[in-house]
């Protein structure tokens, strides 16, 4: 007797197909790009990922197709389908819709540069960024990603992690001189992100950029699940003049009201996500 259409689906022989794994090694793929890898070549692929040079030529020939990557002289580039998704995250991603409004009005009133940085897996990535006035450009721009143990940003974000995730992170930079300031061990990092909670906001200096300071606070999904950081930026040396804890209080004011706008979107008609209004 034959199988039925879904056992045909989810087996070959007897074996199972597994497209999570094909899923995972385009995902390995992508993730050799960095601003240290902008190019990569099939050895390259053949060497990290322990694939054989036609596996590695059928994805990245798939992966050009869909425009994701691009050859150029014998190398690999990210494509043009990275900058599309790019523009669609910026136009219609849904915490950028529920934030920027008010993040703009933050760095028009204070004239500091404004930031939102949100997590991703094991990653932390700056999705928005609005310049103060008269301020000198901030090295952490849209798209880059953020150090997870340096920055206003990354210890807001970690105060505040499910304790499961903030081990795997904590494990997985085994080394990292960064991660052994924030505590010399296990216990005493967790006791130091403690402070931060209870403080609700953490203020850095000179830590991702000489000369400046940041202030962030945790921003929360509609689950009360930490998405990220919202972060307040000034030069050290020109504070703004009403002093540190009155602008730490108005940064959790804000990321307050970017969480409760985020558990107030709602789907409109045209599908895309809107802020519920009473």
């Amino acid at each position: 007797m034959q199988g039925s259409d879904s056992d045909r689906l989810t087996k070959r022989g007897n074996h199972p197909i597994t497209e999570p794994s094909v899923l995972k090694r385009v995902g390995a793929i992508l993730e050799l790009f960095s601003e240290d890898t902008p190019l990569i070549t099939l050895n390259d692929l053949v060497r990290l990922l322990g694939i054989s040079t036609p596996t590695a030529y059928r994805y990245v020939a798939d992966l050009c197709d869909m425009g994701m990557l691009s050859r150029v002289s014998g190398c690999y580039t990210l494509g043009p389908k990275v900058l599309e998704l790019g523009y669609l995250i910026n136009k219609f991603d849904p915490i950028l819709s529920a934030s920027k409004a008010l993040m703009s009005d933050l760095c028009t009133k204070s004239g500091c540069h404004v930031l939102f940085s949100k997590v991703y897996g094991q990653n932390l990535i700056n999705i928005y960024y609005a310049k103060g006035s008269d301020l000198k450009d901030l090295n952490f721009v849209p798209g880059r990603k953020m150090p997870w143990f340096k920055g206003s940003q990354a210890r807001s974000t970690l105060a505040y992690l499910d304790r499961r995730k903030l081990r795997r992170i904590y494990d997985l930079n085994e080394g990292d001189s960064a991660r052994d300031e924030v505590g010399a061990d296990w216990d005493s990092f967790c006791k130091e992100l403690a402070q931060i909670r209870r403080a609700g906001h953490y203020i850095s200096r000179g830590e991702l950029d000489e000369g400046v300071t940041g202030v962030a606070a945790p921003v929360f999904d509609e689950e009360n699940e930490v998405l990220g950081s919202l972060v307040l930026a000034f030069p050290t040396a020109a504070p703004p003049w009403v002093g540190e804890e009155l602008i730490a209080n108005v940064v959790m004011d804000h990321a307050r009201k970017i969480t409760e706008a985020i558990a107030n979107l709602t789907i409109a008609e045209n599908n895309v996500l809107t802020i519920k209004r009473e």
